[in-house]
């Protein structure tokens, strides 16, 4: 992290006693670093998540001028992959799998960032990926959630709204995230 930066950072954490907290956290504090090099840092977890996975696909910190990268084409892959099982009741206790299997796309090697290449599953053409951490998965899992219609979201998400500890921050995320959310909210607590 450059020194001004560092600066700039250590001071709006000394501004914010609850960011400071937050930053105890190594991944927060990661993400921190990330997103604190050339802007204030965002309020809402979901700005801080959007605004550093806008950055990690272009891979700066690699220290090499970055080739130009789609980060919304990678972005669109990393929801599509978060998405993979959330309507799927094979998994027996509703978790989010921990592997995807994918085809190849053309923000491969943005997306790698992220949720990088774990094996090469059958004839190599297929790919078996792992986020890099679950939050990850958890946020663009809500996101592409977000992009749902309402009743699509709603089935997606009622079976998860009481006492499933692999989706506490994926429900709420998502009705935060979704155009109708306090439609969609009020539908989940109190039925449609």
């Amino acid at each position: 992290l450059p020194a001004d930066a560092a600066s700039r950072l250590k001071r709006h954490l000394g501004n914010r006693p609850s960011r400071a907290q937050a930053a105890k956290v190594p991944l927060i504090a990661a993400l921190y670093c990330i997103v604190g090099t050339d802007r204030e840092l965002p309020s809402l977890r979901r700005e801080l998540y959007r605004t550093a996975t806008g950055k990690l696909p272009q891979g700066r910190w690699r220290g090499s001028t970055p080739a130009e990268v789609d980060v919304e084409a990678a972005e669109k892959d990393l929801r599509t992959w978060a998405s993979e099982g959330l309507l799927d009741t094979a998994v027996a206790d509703g978790s989010l799998p921990e592997l995807v299997v994918v085809s190849p796309s053309k923000s491969l090697s943005a997306a790698d960032h992220i949720c990088p290449v774990v094996a090469w599953v059958g004839n190599d053409r297929l790919r078996e990926r792992r986020f890099i951490h679950q939050t990850f998965r958890e946020h663009f899992a809500a996101e592409h959630i977000a992009t749902m219609s309402i009743d699509k979201a709603e089935e997606c998400l009622r079976p998860h709204i009481w006492f499933d500890p692999s989706w506490e921050r994926v429900v709420p995320a998502a009705i935060a995230a979704h155009p109708d959310g306090l439609v969609l909210a009020s539908r989940l607590l109190l039925g449609s």
